[in-house]
């Protein structure tokens, strides 16, 4: 995975709320990002993509909450 320095508190921010409950969102090489919770993988997508939003990713945040652990 590429290594984020200063970048990584801009996706830290995109989660808002969602990083401190176990979701992470990593930029693998330079084409996909992908979000994490606890682990394991929900989504990657090819980062050029322009559904790829702070709304979006919060938006599959709540739905594996809801979907997988019943939140």
């Amino acid at each position: 995975m590429a290594v984020l320095k200063g970048y990584q508190s801009i996706l830290n921010a995109a989660l808002d709320k969602y990083a401190a409950q176990g979701f992470e969102l990593k930029e693998e090489d330079d084409d996909f990002i992908v979000l994490y919770h606890e682990g394991e993988e929900i989504i990657r997508a090819l980062q050029s993509s322009h559904k790829i939003t702070a709304a979006f990713l919060q938006g599959e945040c709540e739905a594996h909450l809801t979907n997988c652990h019943g939140i």
